[in-house]
């Protein structure tokens, strides 16, 4: 009996032995993985840590002459920006490793009056070691006949600019818009959150794949967007509104409706809520799965208090009617109240 009692006690010591060995062989190759690993994409804040360095590499242009621009990011996260010159100055900020730091550079080309550029960054294959690429675009204070940004994945960012035609494409990265005038308006992002504010268009076309939209301050002769999954969040704007989300919610939240809103969700809650009760309004809701309300009380064949509305389908008006309000959703409420 002893001896089988030590028997077992050298098996569970042979095999306690053989676990720490292991565990300890694992934790060797794990520490020797890691250390390529971050040499090849760490990064401490001074921009230089295992071999990884920082690089600005800068370009001047004349603005004489040109009439357009246009700023290909190549997955590069892209900001546009009011300068404080008469000259255009393309930055390419970053951090890579040495070798990879000395070649970055900027290639541009003019023709018909349009200046085209964007980064160049070597393709060093699998083991590329590039933290991160941004380009920064600062121009002089004119209105522009064209410009166009644009970037596979990254984000893009324009503001206090002033151009006839702007067209902003992302294929995955957020979208920002601030202070910008421009007659037509023209954004498409793949996948990736869509921001606006101090927006003047004429006619701005607003598209997303999957994220969302928030556009707070924003005067538009017409605004179209089309969200294929993610909530939409519109305040304090003026114009014709017109617009989808597929699977998301859709909250508008203006003083008053002064032009014609469509608004339509294939699943989600519709809410428009204003400054006060609308003088003239007249409003077509309908809801397949889910219920319309009103505030306030308003004339349909005869008048409708709050809370005597049928469960999915609402019309009526205020005052003489005026301007159009209509709001559809496949399965979700509809809401016209207070702000």
């Amino acid at each position: 009996m002893g001896a089988r009692a030590r028997t077992a006690e050298q098996y569970m010591e042979t095999e306690m032995m053989f676990n720490m060995k292991s565990l300890l062989w694992i934790g060797t190759v794990c520490v020797l993985a890691g250390i390529p690993a971050l040499y090849a994409f760490g990064s401490f804040g001074n921009g230089e840590f295992f071999g990884m360095r920082s690089f600005d590499v800068r370009e001047t242009f004349e603005a004489d002459g040109l009439r357009a621009i246009r700023i290909d990011g190549r997955g590069a996260d892209v900001e546009v920006v009011r300068g404080d010159s008469e000259q255009i100055v393309v930055s390419v900020v970053g951090t890579a490793d040495a070798d990879t730091s000395e070649r970055i550079d900027v290639k541009a080309s003019v023709a018909d009056g349009t200046l085209t550029v964007e980064p160049i960054v070597p393709d060093k294959g699998f083991f590329v070691a590039v933290f991160d690429v941004n380009v920064l675009v600062r121009l002089p204070d004119r209105a522009w006949e064209s410009m166009d940004v644009l970037t596979s994945g990254g984000n893009v960012d324009v503001s206090s600019v002033r151009s006839a035609a702007v067209a902003v494409e992302t294929g995955s990265g957020n979208v920002a818009l601030a202070d910008l005038t421009a007659d037509a308006l023209d954004v498409d992002a793949g996948s990736g959150n869509l921001r606006f504010g101090e927006l003047y268009a004429r006619d701005a076309t607003l598209r997303i794949g999957s994220g969302n939209m928030t556009g707070i301050g924003f005067r538009a002769e017409r605004l179209a967007f089309d969200v294929g999954s993610g909530n939409v969040r519109l305040e304090d704007g003026r114009g014709t509104l017109q617009g989808e989300s597929r699977s998301g919610n859709i909250a508008v939240r203006f003083d008053a409706i002064e032009a014609p809103v469509v608004l339509r969700a294939g699943s989600g809650n519709v809410t428009v809520e204003l400054a006060e009760k609308p003088e003239h309004l007249a409003f077509d809701f309908r809801t397949n799965s889910g219920e319309s309300s009103v505030e306030w009380p308003y004339e349909a064949a005869g008048l409708v208090e709050p809370g005597e509305e049928n469960a999915g389908a609402v019309s009526g008006r205020f005052g003489d009617g005026g301007v159009t309000l209509t709001a559809e959703t496949g399965s979700g409420n509809i809401t016209l109240g207070q702000r």
